[in-house]
C-alpha cells in the first residue's frame, strides 16, 4: 500500500456505520496503521469489481472494508463483518 495516499470517507456515512455497526472509519485506519491487515482482495460482484476490499481484523473479528483508490488517495464505502473472510483468514492471523 503507497504510504503517500491518505484516507478518505463520507462523514455522514461514518457516523451511521458507529451507530448501527458500532465501528467507524478512524478505527479501521488504525488497524491497518497498526498491522492488523490480513489482505486486500477484489470486489466479488460484477458491480462491484472496479473496488478493492481491506480484510482488517479489530477487535477479534475480520472486516471487510471495500474501496476505491486514485492517485491521491483511498475512499473507504463501507465497513462489515464477514464471516467467510473470517473463516478464511482464521488461525495464526487470528491471533492478531
Amino acid at each position: 500500500m503507497d504510504k503517500t495516499k491518505y484516507f478518505e470517507w463520507d462523514d455522514n456515512k461514518n457516523k451511521k456505520l458507529i451507530d448501527e455497526r458500532g465501528i467507524g472509519f478512524e478505527e479501521v485506519v488504525v488497524a491497518i496503521q497498526d498491522g492488523c491487515l490480513l489482505g486486500i482482495v477484489k470486489g466479488k460482484e460484477t458491480k462491484f469489481s472496479h473496488q478493492r476490499v481491506f480484510v482488517v481484523f479489530i477487535d477479534g473479528y475480520t472486516y471487510a472494508v471495500p474501496f476505491v483508490e486514485d492517485e491521491r488517495k483511498i475512499f473507504l464505502k463501507t465497513i462489515y463483518p464477514s464471516r467467510i473472510l473470517h473463516k478464511q483468514y482464521r488461525g495464526e492471523k487470528n491471533e492478531l
